[in-house]
């Protein structure tokens, strides 16, 4: 074979090997790209603070039974997951609403909110305006459910819908007792070693764990 010959198969290896790096390096690149598939990683449950208000109407001069069970229910609430105080403020034109603001400020103390945790101040609106309440609230939550835009019944990609999992860690989301523990969970209690080491040695000397307590039965 001839030194040409040579050097053309040695340039015709040296473009096919490049030809098979790029292919090599596209297929790389297209694995590089993650493609989140679990609930928890498409809806993570998140924790954010905000308001929330009400208002009571004071045209009658003071609280009325619907309003009174409207207040009472949002103090009560107030104390699962509010991290400020609750602020009462009333129209700055007085009138009626100072007495509605005073009924307010003491139907949520009775409800168990602190003095403390009670902020009383006005805001710039006429006499008829109403009593304006709210606090600060911890909230956790997922990103909006209801993504429909894939129809199951015309589609062979064996992939998953997209808004499957959103409405169980919705669920989950509102469940939270303290939304503080998305950030910070709960540190485990310690473990009772005194009752465990006692049924540890029961179960060694082949005598049963269970309690002693008699059977309702009699037997």
């Amino acid at each position: 074979m001839s030194v040409l010959s040579r050097k053309s198969l040695t340039l015709v290896a040296l473009v096919a090997g490049l030809g098979l790096a790029g292919c090599a390096h596209d297929d790389l690149a297209l694995d590089d790209a993650y493609v989140p598939l679990s609930p928890e990683e498409r809806f993570p449950i998140e924790y954010s603070k905000g308001p929330v208000t009400m208002e009571v109407a004071t045209s009658h001069g003071a609280l009325q039974p619907g309003q009174v069970n409207a207040v009472a229910r949002f103090a009560r609430q107030s104390l699962s997951g509010g991290v400020s105080p609750i602020v009462i403020q009333r129209p700055a034109g007085g009138g009626a609403s100072a007495r509605v603001a005073e009924d307010v400020a003491s139907l949520v103390l009775r409800q168990g909110v602190p003095r403390s945790m009670i902020r009383m101040g006005t805001y710039p609106a006429p006499a008829s305006a109403p009593v304006r309440i709210g606090y600060v609230k911890a909230m956790a939550h997922t990103a909006p459910c209801g993504n429909w835009s894939m129809d199951a019944a015309n589609e062979f990609k064996n992939e998953q819908m997209p808004n499957h999992g959103c409405a169980v860690q919705a669920n989950i989301a509102a469940m939270l007792a303290n939304p503080q523990d998305v950030v910070t969970p709960q540190p485990m209690s310690p473990a009772q070693a005194a009752s465990g080491t006692a049924a540890i040695k029961k179960i060694s000397n082949g005598q049963s764990s269970a309690s002693s307590m008699p059977s309702i039965f009699g037997f």
